[in-house]
């Protein structure tokens, strides 16, 4: 699939369920000519020293997390593998380490991606569909909140 024709496998059609979070000109939503120019955009600060950065400080993130966890007794994990996600996204592709604006972009993404994965929540992309959620009052505001620290 990573090797086949990007005429007939359109990776972008197949994530418009994605289309509220990270927007319309999002490369997980585009094909062919578009996601090519785009990702073209976004490949240097992915290569080199710099990826050798990311990958001490996701390490780093990931040892911190670990060190709070329970020993000997079951533990959820998915939400704490979320938590180490999110983390390294918002410190290596954000570019934040620490403040007021971190904890609160924390907060907020954490809030808009609750809303779209509670269990009773994950009925509302399938009913309303990716555009009409993203028009939907309480999704605007919340995304809005995100950009805005963003």
């Amino acid at each position: 699939m990573f090797t086949g024709d990007p005429r007939i496998y359109h990776a972008g059609e197949g994530n418009r369920v994605l289309l509220p979070v990270p927007g319309e000109h999002s490369l997980l939503l585009l094909d062919e000519r578009p996601h090519m120019e785009q990702r073209k955009l976004l490949l240097p600060p992915f290569h080199g020293e710099r990826m050798q950065r990311y990958g001490e400080l996701m390490a780093e993130i990931a040892a911190q997390e670990i060190e709070s966890w329970p020993s000997g007794e079951p533990y959820r994990l998915s939400p704490r593998m979320q938590a180490i996600t999110l983390e390294i996204i918002l410190r290596t592709v954000f570019g934040l380490d620490q403040g007021e604006r971190l904890e609160r972009l924390r907060v907020e993404v954490r809030r808009l991606l609750d809303m779209l994965t509670r269990p009773h929540m994950l009925l509302l992309p399938i009913v309303m569909g990716p555009e009409r959620l993203s028009r939907w009052g309480p999704f605007q505001r919340l995304r809005l909140q995100v950009d805005k620290l963003i």
